[in-house]
Formats: C-alpha cells, sequence, structure tokens
C-alpha cells in the first residue's frame, strides 16, 4: 500500500461515503474510486463494502483502517514536532486523567504549560484502566496519568512511577457506619466505586483478608464529583486515594472510617505508548507532570 492511500482510506472511513471524501478531499468521485482500487490491488484485499447508502469497512478493512489512523496522527505529529522546534508552539496534547490526578497533579502543570506553549491545546478527559490504555494504544491519547497499569496490560507501553498513595475509606459526616466499623455491618453496607464498573474495588481487599465477599458497588463512576455528590449526608462508603481526602474533605461534607486494616498502596503513573515518539511539547508535559508528583513526595 503506497503512502498517499493513507489520507484517501482515512477520508473514506470518516465520511462514509465515497462521495463525501471526494467533496472532502477535493478529488472527483470517479478518480477517488479508482485509487481506493488502486490501494486494494496493493493490499490483496477489499478494504470497504460498498452499498447505495455509503460504506463500512471489511473486516480486513477495518484492520487497514485502523492502521491509517495511526499513520495520519503520525505525520501530524511530525508536523507539529518540526513547527516547535523551529519556534512555533501549535498543536493539541491529549491526556487520560483519573480523579486523584485531576485534584492533585493537573492543575499547576496546566498552569505552567500553557505559559510556555500557549497555542498548543490541552484535551483532558476523565478516565480508568482498560480504557484508558486503548486510547494509547490507538493513538487518541498522549498520556495517561492515574493509577499504574496491571502487569498484564503494560505491553507495548511505558509506565513512569510517579507517587504512591495509600487509601482511605470515606462516607457522609453523619453516616452510621463511622461508629459501627465491624466488617459483617460494612458488609452490608453500600459502596460506590471510582472507575468502571470492571475496574477490582480496592476496598474488596479488606472483606477478602477475612474470608468474606466483598459487596458489589452500587455504581461506578469517573466523575470524582458524582461520588462525592453522593457520600455527602449519605451512608455510602467508598474507598480513596489517602493524598485526596484532606482536599476534598475542605469542600464536601464527608468523614473518614479508622478501621484496623493495611490496604495495598496505588501507584500513580505517567503512562505513554513505548514505540510513540513525542514532541517537544509532549516532553516538555512529561517533564511538568514529573516535577509536580515530586512536590507530592517531598512538599
Amino acid at each position: 500500500m503506497q503512502a498517499k492511500h493513507v489520507e484517501l482510506v482515512t477520508a473514506i472511513a470518516e465520511a462514509g461515503s465515497l462521495g463525501a471524501a471526494a467533496l472532502r478531499l477535493n478529488k472527483s468521485q470517479p478518480a477517488l474510486s479508482k485509487a481506493l482500487q488502486a490501494a486494494e490491488r496493493d493490499l490483496g484485499c477489499q478494504i470497504f463494502h460498498r452499498g447505495p447508502h455509503g460504506v463500512v469497512p471489511t473486516v480486513e478493512g477495518e484492520r487497514v483502517v485502523d492502521r491509517c489512523r495511526l499513520i495520519a496522527r503520525d505525520l501530524a505529529l511530525l508536523d507539529e514536532d518540526i513547527a516547535q522546534m523551529q519556534g512555533g508552539v501549535h498543536g493539541t496534547l491529549n491526556v487520560v486523567v483519573s480523579p486523584f490526578a485531576t485534584v492533585k497533579i493537573l492543575p499547576p502543570v496546566l498552569t505552567r504549560f500553557a505559559r510556555r506553549f500557549p497555542s498548543v491545546q490541552v484535551q483532558v478527559v476523565g478516565g480508568h484502566s482498560s480504557r484508558a490504555y486503548q486510547m494509547l494504544r490507538a493513538r487518541r491519547a498522549d498520556f495517561v496519568i492515574g493509577p499504574a497499569p496491571e502487569p498484564e496490560t503494560t505491553v507495548g507501553l511505558r509506565a513512569r512511577h510517579l507517587v504512591s498513595t495509600s487509601i482511605t475509606i470515606v462516607t457522609g459526616e453523619g453516616s452510621r457506619y463511622l461508629t459501627q466499623t465491624s466488617p459483617e455491618a460494612l458488609q452490608q453496607a453500600q459502596w460506590l466505586l471510582i472507575g468502571p464498573r470492571e475496574r477490582r474495588a480496592t476496598f474488596a481487599a479488606y472483606f477478602e483478608a477475612r474470608g468474606m465477599q466483598a459487596p458489589t458497588p452500587i455504581l461506578c463512576s469517573d466523575s470524582i464529583l458524582t461520588i462525592l455528590s453522593m457520600l455527602e449526608g449519605t451512608d455510602l462508603l467508598c474507598s480513596f486515594p489517602t493524598l485526596l481526602v484532606r482536599d476534598v474533605a475542605r469542600r464536601w461534607q464527608i468523614a473518614t472510617l479508622d478501621l484496623d486494616f493495611d490496604f495495598p498502596e496505588i501507584s500513580i503513573s505517567l503512562t505513554s505508548e513505548l514505540a510513540r515518539v513525542p514532541t517537544m511539547a509532549g516532553l516538555a508535559f512529561e517533564d511538568l507532570v514529573i516535577e509536580e508528583a515530586a512536590r507530592l513526595v517531598d512538599p
């Protein structure tokens, strides 16, 4: 497949039809159709099913489209990197962050980064676990700042440890569980989980260490605001990064449980794709994140 076909395949996949893609690329539809046929001959497979209402990728075509999108993104990064080396400051960084990173690391990093690269847009979204790392591999994200990836998910990724935090169980200020903290009582409580449902709840270790089954969370959310809103003024429980508790307790009516149990610490890391070459702006962002995390370890 020739390099000139990358833009062609990407445009057709995004537009959904040959006609719309031809308009986007400023080509005639017959010329675009001929170029697509040439790309398919080179690859030895059909990339798109053609139909009266548009096109959809074939099974092989889905892989071709994914690869073309990665190549197109790399070419865009090359343009950004050269421009930044020559004094330009345009570009985009896409960052996926956990609630801990949102509160404790990101705000000062974004402030300092904006001073140095005022025209580089930073797109920030919340996310946890496998979904965040899928975005890295699909090159829809440049960095993930949050709990370190599990060993089985680290293939092709580079995770740099930033800071470790213990875990604290929090509930509403007037919760009955502040004074009723037996394992049996807590097992009957209703729990919340920060992150997606497939993520293993940190509080599960408390029950499993006692040979008990951990309760199933009644709600899972990537939004820390959602979690805190539900905790405030209720008996709901949630495991929380200890380094984050003091910050949120200043603004929300929550309290901590005094449990005789040492939860495993969570490693917060800065994760990127191993094979990806970051732009100058990306390298600067990475350095700022590491510097800010160091302040948490040694204020």
